[in-house]
Parts: structure tokens; sequence; C-alpha cells
């Protein structure tokens, strides 16, 4: 059987130059020995299943005889904030919504940025919000 670290720049380079994936991580042996998986790190903050299939393609015209490589994407966590906004008197209904946008954006954009297997800091959250 030939082994995977022959391959790992051809399979990355194959893997990155699909349109839309921004980085790649492989994981070997990650369904026992002989198999490795390819994780996904697309331009966009969700890996499509299109994404996935593309990648497959270009992965398996490069791997070697022997070798199973599979194209996975990240395991999404699912993360629900309440706050409460307390503003200055005065501000008019506009403003206010136009302020709880604005922090809704910062928390998706913040939360988005995360790189694979980055930590979650409330601390570093809040940070960006005030």
């Amino acid at each position: 059987m030939q082994d995977l670290s022959a391959n790992k720049t051809a399979i990355m380079m194959a893997a990155l130059g699909v349109n839309g994936v921004a980085d790649v991580e492989i994981l070997d042996k990650y369904y026992g020995i002989g198999t490795s998986a390819i994780l996904i790190k697309s331009t966009t903050p969700i890996v499509s299943d299109s994404l996935i299939n593309q990648v497959q393609v270009a992965v398996d015209a490069v791997k070697g005889e022997g070798v199973d490589v599979i194209a996975i994407k990240p395991r999404y966590i699912s993360m629900k904030f309440t706050f409460t906004l307390n503003t200055k008197a005065g501000l008019s209904a506009e403003q206010i919504s136009a302020v709880q946008n604005n922090i809704s954006l910062i928390v998706a954009n913040t939360i988005n940025n995360y790189d694979i297997g980055e930590g979650f800091s409330l601390t570093g959250l809040i940070s960006q919000i005030l």
C-alpha cells in the first residue's frame, strides 16, 4: 500500500486548486489504516456539498493507489445569543434598530471568521461589540 505522505502535496494542491477552497487539513488514518480525510475550509462560512464533491473529484485524480482520501466539511456548532441593549435616552427607533443590526453583523462576522478548531472567546466577542 502506498503511503499518503508521498501524495500529500499533490492532494493538498489539487484541493486548493478548486475554486472556493480557502484551506485544507489532511487528517491521516481518519477512518483507519490506508484512509485519510481532507477537511475543507471554504471562502464562505458554510462548506457546500457541491464544493465537497468538486474537491473529491480533484483529489481522486491525484491520490495514490491503495489510499482512500475522503473530502469532508467541518462540524458546525450552533450558537444562540441573547443580549439586552441599553441605550441613551433620545435615540429614535430607527437608530436603536441600526445599532441592533450592527451588533448582529459584528457577532456573525466574528464567529464566521474563527478558524477550524480555534477556540471561542466570549470576552473577545464582547470586545468586538464594544
